[in-house]
């Protein structure tokens, strides 16, 4: 007998898949390697985030996702996040779940979370059109390696089999050639354009 909860996370996994593609997006950004909650800054400074930037966390759109928590009997699949967000993880989760996901969709999908050759060949097995070699700003698991080092490793595994992008520690245009020299075919930025909108933000309420 299958498992409720089972049958509710693939529903909600379905319905999310198929919004972004009535949304014409270009590809899904899969993360492999975060399911559980982890201690952000909060806890690890003791400190709590600047007001302007809890404004823009609470107002960054997860609340769609609260009818996932009413209409689906979800059971462990906790939501979890600052105040006014609402994250669905999936502790179970497994390399089959990609492989469901890529029988559900044309969308190409990208694997976040790649630190390892290993697991870069296993998500380009498991149907991967692209990986991201990414630690989420190093702060999702302690004691992770930079990904400026984790890259030639991932590049050599997979070859030219699908394309590998990079992320994290990226603080200006010399941090991208580098990432470019090592194989990258891109590199993404977040944290500077979170301080700036929260600068701008910040300045605006001044």
């Amino acid at each position: 007998m299958v498992e409720p909860l089972f049958i509710s996370k693939f529903f909600v996994t379905l319905d999310l898949v198929r919004r972004a593609e009535s949304a014409c997006y270009d590809g899904l950004v899969l993360t492999i390697d975060n399911p559980c909650v982890r201690n952000l800054t909060k806890y690890h400074n003791k400190k709590e985030y600047p007001s302007y930037s809890r404004r823009i966390i609470d107002n960054h759109g997860y609340g769609h996702l609260e009818k996932y928590l009413q209409g689906y009997d979800l059971g462990p699949l906790r939501p979890n996040g600052l105040p006014g967000s609402i994250r669905i993880r999936d502790l179970s989760a497994t390399w089959e779940y990609l492989d469901w996901v890529r029988s559900k969709t044309k969308l190409p999908i990208i694997i976040k979370g790649v630190l390892t050759a290993e697991d870069g060949i296993l998500a380009v097995n498991h149907g991967a059109d692209a990986v991201i070699v990414s630690n989420h700003g190093g702060r999702g698991l302690d004691s992770v390696p930079a990904t400026i080092e984790a890259l030639p490793e991932v590049v050599r595994a997979i070859g030219d089999r699908v394309e590998v992008y990079m992320d994290g520690g990226i603080r200006n245009g010399i941090d991208v050639f580098k990432a470019l020299a090592l194989g990258a075919k891109a590199v993404f930025v977040g944290r500077q354009v979170l301080y700036g909108h929260a600068h701008s933000v910040s300045t605006d309420i001044i």
